[in-house]
């Protein structure tokens, strides 16, 4: 729905949004299986926050008469819906947030994510500012390494800077880069991630005091990586 060039979701357009008890019946199914779930991640295919059942869910979750998970066991990945965002602030500050950030660069983001036409940057950081302010919960900024695109010195300098000028100096945000999964069912192609770039990137980042984590990666084999999910 949303059309993130780098993605292989973005291409294939909005089928529908899950109901509350199509999300909720997804951790029952292995709760009755036996297994023991002590956290959820609202991620993967689609924008969470562009659901409004996803409210509903949280509350399902948070319910002690139903599943009774903490609100700090959740967390949201969003590509910055500023009306949901501050829906999480003002009733579940507890949430965790994740912002997919991508580029710090306004313009370069909008063609990477069209969402930032609607929803700039800077906004977006506003209400997390914001967001962490009222609730002194950190917020972690996902950042997808696109060799050539925006894996470089100049974007990693940026990218302090822009976190550096927020909220207590961006002491509260925590970025978490992510190497890009090749896909050939997403808009646009890159190639594989540059390790010495995704290491110059991190030393960047950790020589300014920027918390930051390399992730690691699961469901290459299976073409179910971050951004392989299609259909």
């Amino acid at each position: 729905n949303f059309g993130c060039k780098f993605c292989a979701t973005g291409d294939i357009g909005l089928k529908k949004n899950l109901t509350v008890d199509e999300i909720t019946d997804q951790v029952l199914y292995f709760h009755l299986l036996g297994h023991q779930i002590d956290s959820i991640s609202f991620m993967g295919m689609g924008e969470a926050l562009a659901n409004r059942q996803v409210f509903d869910a949280l509350d399902s979750f948070t319910d002690p008469n139903l599943f009774a998970l903490s609100p700090r066991r959740l967390s949201i990945s969003t590509i910055g819906i500023i009306p949901s965002i501050k829906k999480i602030t003002q009733e579940y500050p507890q949430v965790n947030l994740t912002f997919s950030l991508h580029s710090p660069y306004s313009e370069e983001r909008s063609k990477l994510m069209p969402i930032n036409d609607r929803y700039p940057i800077d906004e977006v950081m506003n209400i997390l500012d914001e967001h962490i302010r009222l609730t002194s919960r950190k917020v972690y900024i996902a950042y997808i390494m696109l060799p050539g695109v925006n894996d470089s010195l100049e974007h990693a300098n940026e990218v302090v800077s822009l976190l550096k000028s927020r909220y207590k100096s961006g002491k509260l945000y925590h970025v978490n880069l992510i190497r890009y999964n090749p896909t050939i069912s997403a808009p646009e192609m890159y190639g594989e991630a540059n390790e010495g770039q995704v290491e110059a990137f991190y030393k960047v980042l950790k020589s300014a005091g920027i918390h930051v984590t390399i992730r690691s990666q699961f469901g290459i084999d299976i073409d179910a990586a971050c951004g392989h999910l299609y259909g």
